[in-house]
């Protein structure tokens, strides 16, 4: 099983996590977590993250997009 989980960062520093996805399938997964990756890459949040985690809780891949003047 793979978990799909999206991090947005908000101007206020807190955390926003919309539902996580769950798939059986790692290409299904790995479809869902570049969708939030292209999403993520023009987003106007300060930082935007995508990960891909086991059913046991290890992570496969993470990604951010970091923009704004701290962005490099």
């Amino acid at each position: 099983m793979y978990l799909v989980m999206e991090l947005q960062t908000l101007a206020d520093g807190s955390v926003a996590m919309p539902p996580v996805n769950t798939f059986e399938n790692w290409q299904e997964a790995e479809a869902r977590y570049h969708s939030i990756l292209s999403v993520a890459a023009v987003s106007a949040l300060p930082m935007h993250t995508a990960m891909i985690v086991t059913g046991d809780g290890m992570t496969v891949r993470s990604e951010h997009y970091e923009h704004g003047e701290a962005a490099t």
